[in-house]
């Protein structure tokens, strides 16, 4: 049977799928982890390097967009856990390949994962982020900000100066409604305000 890298990925959502909800030797456990182990071994017939990208929204495989799994939520998942990139070099052994699918789901869940036992063997699956060629680290710009040569003191001056346009307003005989809205007196005078000349 030909491989289908879509139905290869949807067979192993499933088994992640199923291994969250079931213990180890659960029968619906065992059964998704053979469906998805018999789909990579049916792509790597036809692929023998098959490798997956995970970007945004978009799913990879080799250098062509899956259309079909385009906004693939589970694509999103394991690139936010730290899968971008899922490659399979050689013949992949279903030990290596439930390993590698319990990394995975440890991954995708935060729970804790013991990392001594895979680094200790060689396996045939290999993972990670993904970066661009010709990516480099620029230095940030700095920022450009404004700079106000006015001292705390005028400031202080400007703030009472507009606590008591304030005041006056409020003892004037208009009325000013709720606070929010100028009286007429403020409302004609805020050209006043702003072109108020500050006292060095």
């Amino acid at each position: 049977m030909s491989g289908d890298p879509a139905r290869f990925l949807n067979a192993f959502a499933q088994a992640l799928a199923a291994m969250a909800l079931y213990r180890v030797g659960h029968p619906a456990r065992e059964r998704a982890l053979d469906v998805a182990y018999q789909q990579i071994l049916d792509l790597q017939s036809d692929t023998s390097r098959p490798l997956f990208t995970f970007l945004g929204d978009e799913v990879v495989f080799g250098r062509m967009p899956l259309r079909e799994l385009k906004a693939w939520d589970w694509g999103k998942r394991l690139a936010q856990a730290g899968i971008q990139r899922l490659e399979f070099e050689d013949h992949v052994s279903r030990e290596d390949f439930e390993g590698f699918l319990e990394e995975a789901l440890a991954r995708l869940t935060l729970s804790a994962i013991s990392t001594d036992a895979r680094q200790m063997r060689r396996s045939s699956i290999r993972f990670g982020a993904v970066g661009l060629k010709g990516e480099t680290e620029l230095a940030p710009e700095p920022l450009p900000t404004a700079t106000i040569s006015f001292s705390l003191g005028e400031e202080v001056d400007t703030v009472r100066w507009l606590q008591s346009e304030v005041q006056t307003c409020a003892r004037s005989s208009w009325r000013c409604t709720r606070g929010a809205r100028w009286c007429s007196r403020c409302s004609s005078s805020r050209s006043s305000i702003s072109t108020r000349p500050r006292t060095r």
